[in-house]
C-alpha cells in the first residue's frame, strides 16, 4: 500500500511538472512568434534602407535599433538556455518513470500469480467440502448403525437369557416327568369318583384347546427359526461386504436393508413375546384348575396319605409353572411340555373310562411312556439345535463387535476430517481476505493503468512539443545566422555611411 501511495505521489508530481512545462513551452512559442513578427518587421526596413540613399540624421536610429536587437538576442539566448535546462529536467523525469513502469509490471505478475494460487485453493476447498459432505453422510449412517448394533446386542442378551432359562427348564421338565410317573402309579392304585371324572373331562377339553394353540405356536417358532437362518445368511453376506472396502456406498445400502430385516425380526420377536405372555396367562388358568383338582383330591378321606403326596407333587408342579413364567420366549420347551401333558390327560381319560380294565390302563401307560420317550428324544434334538443356534448367536455377537470397531475407526477418521475442515475453513477465510486485498489492488492497478495511459499520452504530447522546440531551435539558429548577416551588412553600411559623410 505504501508503494502505491508513493507511485501516486510521483505520478501527481509528474503531472504538475508536465503542466508547468506545457505552460513554459507555450510561452516560448509565443516569444518565437513575436521574434518572427519582429523579423518580418525589420527586413522591409533593411531592404528599404538598401534601396534608398542613407541619410546622416538616421545614424542614431540605426544604433538604437542595433542595441535593441542585441538586447533581444541576449534575451532569446537566455530563454533558450532556460528551455534547454527545462528539457533536460524533463528528460530526467522521463528516465525516472522507467522504474515505475517496471514496478507496475512486477505488480501485474504478482497479481496473476495470486489469481492462480486463489484458483488452486478454491479447487482444493471444493474437494475438501465434498469430503466433508461424504464424512457427514458417513457419520449419520454410523449413528444409525450404532443404534442398530445396540438393538442387536439387546437381542443377543435376550438370547443368552433364553439359554439360561432353557437349561433351567430342562431340569424342571425332568422333575415334571417324575411327578407324572408318580401320578400314574397312584392312579393305578386308586380310583376316582364320578365328580372327579367330570372335572377331569372338563380340564382335558381345556388342555386339548391349549394343545391346538401350542401347535400354532410351534408353527410360529418354526418360522422364527427360518428367520434366524435368514439372519445368519445376512450376517455372512455382511462379513463378505465388510471385507472389501472399495464400494462403501453399496455396502452401506445393503447394511440398511439388513438392518430393516433385523428390525422386522425384532418386531416379530416382540409379537412372539406377547404371545408368550398370553400363554403364561393360560398356564395360570391351568394352575388354578390344578388347585381345584387338589381340593377335590383332599375331599377323599380314604386317600388322605395319597392326597398329601399329591399335594406335594402339585406344589412341585406349581413351582415349575412359576419358573415357566420366566420362560416367555422358550416356545419349544413349553410346547413339548404341553404336548406331554395333553397325552398324559388323554391317557388319564382313557383310564377313567375303563377303570375296571386295568390291563388296558397298563397298556395306555406303556404307550404314554413310549410317547414321553419319543418326546424326550425330540426335545434332545431341539436342545442340540438350540445349542447350535446359541453358538451362531455368539458368532453374530463377535461379528457385531468387529463392526463396532470398524465404526469406531470410521468415527476417528471423521474427527480427523473435521479438524482438517476447520483448518481449510481458516485458509478459506484468509483467502477471502487476500481476495479482498487483491480486488482493492486490482482497482488501484486499474487506476494506475489509466494514469499511465494518460501519462503516455502526455509524454507523446511532450515529445511532439520537443520536436517543435527542436524545429524552433533550428529556426532560431537560422534567425541568428540571418541576424549576424544583417548585423554585418548594417556594420558595412554604417562604415559606408561614415566614409560617405567624411
Amino acid at each position: 500500500m505504501e508503494t502505491l501511495r508513493n507511485i501516486k505521489a510521483k505520478l501527481k508530481s509528474l503531472e504538475d511538472q508536465n503542466a508547468y512545462f506545457e505552460i513554459q513551452l507555450k510561452k516560448l512559442i509565443q516569444k518565437l512568434d513575436n521574434l518572427e513578427e519582429s523579423r518580418t518587421k525589420v527586413n522591409p526596413a533593411v531592404f528599404a534602407f538598401n534601396e534608398a540613399a542613407p541619410k546622416p540624421e538616421e545614424e542614431e536610429d540605426w544604433k538604437e535599433l542595433y542595441y535593441e536587437e542585441n538586447e533581444k538576442k541576449e534575451k532569446l539566448e537566455n530563454e533558450l538556455d532556460t528551455t534547454q535546462q527545462e528539457l533536460e529536467a524533463l528528460k530526467e523525469m522521463l528516465k525516472g518513470r522507467m522504474p515505475v513502469n517496471e514496478d507496475i509490471e512486477s505488480l501485474k505478475k504478482d497479481y496473476e500469480q495470486k489469481i492462480l494460487e486463489n484458483k488452486e485453493l478454491q479447487s482444493h476447498i471444493e474437494n475438501l467440502e465434498a469430503q466433508v459432505k461424504s464424512a457427514i453422510s458417513i457419520s449419520v449412517e454410523y449413528e444409525t448403525l450404532q443404534k442398530e448394533v445396540e438393538t442387536l446386542r439387546n437381542t443377543a442378551s435376550q438370547f443368552n437369557e433364553l439359554n439360561s432359562n432353557y437349561n433351567n427348564s430342562l431340569a424342571e421338565i425332568q422333575a415334571l416327568q417324575n411327578t407324572i410317573n408318580e401320578l400314574h402309579t397312584q392312579l393305578q392304585q386308586h380310583t376316582l369318583t364320578q365328580g372327579d371324572h367330570e372335572a377331569l373331562a372338563q380340564e382335558l377339553e381345556k388342555l386339548r384347546s391349549d394343545a391346538a394353540e401350542t401347535n400354532n405356536y410351534r408353527e410360529n417358532l418354526e418360522t422364527k427359526t427360518a428367520e434366524i437362518h435368514l439372519l445368519q445368511d445376512q450376517l455372512a453376506s455382511l462379513q463378505l461386504q465388510l471385507s472389501g472396502q472399495e464400494d462403501k456406498d453399496k455396502q452401506i445400502q445393503q447394511l440398511r436393508n439388513e438392518v430393516e430385516i433385523l428390525r422386522s425380526s425384532a418386531l416379530r420377536f416382540e409379537s412372539l413375546k406377547n404371545e408368550v405372555n398370553n400363554k403364561v396367562s393360560e398356564i395360570e388358568s391351568l394352575r388354578e384348575e390344578i388347585t381345584g383338582l387338589q381340593s377335590q383330591l383332599q375331599s377323599e378321606k380314604e386317600k388322605e396319605s395319597q392326597l398329601t403326596e399329591m399335594q406335594a407333587q402339585v406344589a412341585h408342579l406349581r413351582t415349575g409353572l412359576m419358573n415357566f413364567e420366566s420362560l416367555k420366549s422358550d416356545y419349544n420347551a413349553k410346547l413339548n411340555e404341553i404336548q406331554s401333558l395333553q397325552n398324559h390327560i388323554n391317557n388319564l381319560q382313557n383310564q377313567l373310562q375303563a377303570e375296571k380294565q386295568k390291563d388296558g390302563q397298563l397298556a395306555a401307560l406303556k404307550g404314554e411312556t413310549d410317547q414321553l420317550r419319543s418326546q424326550l428324544e425330540d426335545f434332545n434334538s431341539l436342545k442340540s439345535n438350540y445349542d447350535g443356534r446359541l453358538l451362531e448367536i455368539e458368532a453374530m455377537q463377535n461379528h457385531i463387535g468387529d463392526m463396532q470397531r470398524q465404526l469406531e475407526a470410521a468415527s476417528e477418521k471423521e474427527r480427523a476430517l473435521e479438524i482438517q475442515l476447520k483448518k481449510e475453513i481458516e485458509l478459506k477465510n484468509q483467502l477471502s481476505y487476500n481476495e479482498s486485498i487483491l480486488t482493492s489492488l486490482k482497482s488501484e492497478n486499474e487506476g494506475l493503468k489509466s494514469q499511465i495511459t494518460e501519462m503516455a499520452l502526455k509524454n507523446a504530447e511532450v515529445e511532439k512539443q520537443l520536436m517543435k522546440m527542436r524545429e524552433l531551435e533550428s529556426r532560431v539558429n537560422l534567425f541568428e545566422n540571418e541576424k549576424s548577416k544583417m548585423i554585418s551588412e548594417l556594420e558595412s553600411m554604417i562604415e559606408k555611411t561614415k566614409s560617405f559623410n567624411q
